[in-house]
């Protein structure tokens, strides 16, 4: 009997144990899963340079996530760089190819992978100005041996177009032979006549050129790379957004910045930039009844009226006039003008955009965080007239029919560190924006890009990008002070 009860007993303290530690084994497992599912979802929430790095660098997500920090890792250098663009990246291994280095003012020609020539540049386009020589990946459009400019009024000899109005060609002279002044020419590439008939007889319509020049701040030696502390990302409504240094290509934070997505009104900067490389600043253009149809803002533009290319900047950028816009398209030719937008695009390498109007107004006008970082970069580094109009709280402008005031409707134009940008919006898109900064860090100045897309709250989103890069972001001569 006494042998019976020990038994039960005994068979009493297993079934404790072991539903102890079933119930154990439960509780560690459903910890477990939703400890995934936090995680996941946070991943899911933002994508950043932060969750990419090493258990060498980051102890754990929860870190990056706003959690506990951890004090002795809590600086980290980007993980992610959007490469600055080379020669070297550019030349073919067969075929021809043209290199015009604005840096070093050479003229490279390259035959399957190969130098087979270079040539001193004489003059190109005056940095800063309107007519200052575009970079970018171009392709040789016509051959004229002896072009006359109906602008410069001048004759230049052994042209070669290879965007818009610019060309590479040899020096120019008056139509009494009287060579032209030495100075900046109008962004055209200039040559020796001898040396530009060499490329001239080199060259084929079709051949691939690529003109480059770095930013003023790529070779600074006095500038420090930025870090990023370890904190609390923000809360954002935006299905996609990128912060990036404009001159390095460093990525602070990003969230699907190679995803596509309709962009609306930042479309109006590549309508800026092409117009500007493609009709002369000073030609005139009538606004008749077909521009003033188009869908939304006049920008206060009348029938009859007539404006320089140059003055349209002004509603198009400050007040997003679609009319304004389709006012350059109209002028031009519709369907060439949005040819030059996408080459625009293609020649700055942003391969996942897409226009199919010159305002925004359509769903297929699509890009990336990704491409507009070079759009941005290209802007603030080649085009800086077109941010600078973006800024501007206000602008009085006189044509022969009408006086106008156009105040800026760009949410940040009042802020001391904007440096220009543009916002957009439609139904298929949200609300988008692309913003450029000059940001204090350390002793230092940045111009840092801020992207938002598909956001339902712009103002906001970036606002709390800035306020995170503002207390994130350091500088390496700042990071002895901190605790490592």
């Amino acid at each position: 009997m006494r042998t019976q009860n020990n038994d039960r007993k005994r068979s009493g303290v297993e079934i404790v144990f072991w539903a102890s530690m079933l119930f154990f084994l439960c509780m560690v497992s459903i910890s477990f899963y939703m400890s995934k599912t936090i995680s996941k979802a946070a991943g899911e929430e933002v994508k950043s340079p932060m969750v990419e790095l090493d258990a060498t660098q980051v102890k754990s997500s929860s870190s990056v996530l706003g959690d506990k920090a951890t004090p002795e890792k809590e600086i980290f250098t980007p993980q992610k760089t959007i490469a600055i663009d080379t020669i070297e990246n550019h030349i073919p291994t067969l075929g021809k190819f043209v290199a015009a280095d604005l840096d070093s003012m050479k003229l490279i020609l390259f035959e399957d992978g190969g130098i087979k020539e270079t040539f001193p540049i004489l003059s190109k386009g005056k940095p800063g100005s309107f007519w200052e020589t575009p970079s970018g990946d171009y392709k040789i459009l016509s051959k004229i041996r002896t072009h006359f400019s109906s602008v410069g009024k001048v004759y230049m000899p052994y042209s070669m177009q290879f965007y818009g109005n610019f060309f590479i060609h040899g020096w120019p002279y008056y139509p009494d032979g009287t060579p032209v002044a030495p100075g900046y020419s109008g962004g055209c590439i200039r040559l020796d006549v001898e040396d530009a008939r060499k490329v001239f007889e080199f060259v084929e319509n079709g051949t691939p050129i690529f003109v480059h020049e770095s930013s003023e701040d790529d070779s600074n030696p006095k500038r420090e790379d930025i870090r990023i502390k370890d904190i609390p990302l923000p809360h954002l409504t935006s299905d996609a957004f990128i912060i990036a240094d404009i001159n390095t290509g460093e990525v602070f934070l990003e969230k699907n910045m190679k995803n596509v997505y309709p962009i609306a009104s930042i479309t109006k900067l590549m309508t800026a930039i092409v117009a500007n490389e493609a009709i002369m600043f000073d030609r005139v253009i009538t606004i008749n009844d077909y521009i003033l149809e188009t869908h939304g803002d006049s920008g206060h533009l009348q029938k009859g009226e007539e404006i320089t290319a140059n003055d349209l900047l002004y509603p198009l950028l400050m007040e997003s006039s679609n009319d304004a816009a389709k006012a350059y398209s109209y002028y031009y030719g519709e369907t060439g003008f949005i040819s030059l937008m996408n080459k625009k695009a293609e020649a700055l390498g942003m391969t996942d955009t897409t226009f199919t109007d010159s305002s925004g107004i359509s769903s297929g006008n699509t890009s990336t965080g990704y491409d507009l970082y070079l759009m941005a970069k290209y802007l603030n580094n080649k085009k800086s007239f077109i941010l600078a109009i973006t800024r501007l709280p206000e602008k009085e402008l006189l044509t022969p029919q009408h006086e106008h005031r156009f105040t800026n409707f760009n949410i940040f134009s009042d802020d001391s560190d904007f440096v220009g940008g543009k916002t957009g919006y439609t139904q298929a898109a949200n609300e988008t924006m692309l913003s450029v900064f000059k940001l204090q860090v350390g002793n230092d100045k940045y111009n840092v890009a801020f992207i938002v897309l598909g956001s339902k709250d712009r103002e906001k989103d970036v606002q709390s990008l800035l306020q995170w890069f503002k207390e994130a972001a350091v500088n390496s001569a700042s990071k002895s002070s901190l605790s490592l």
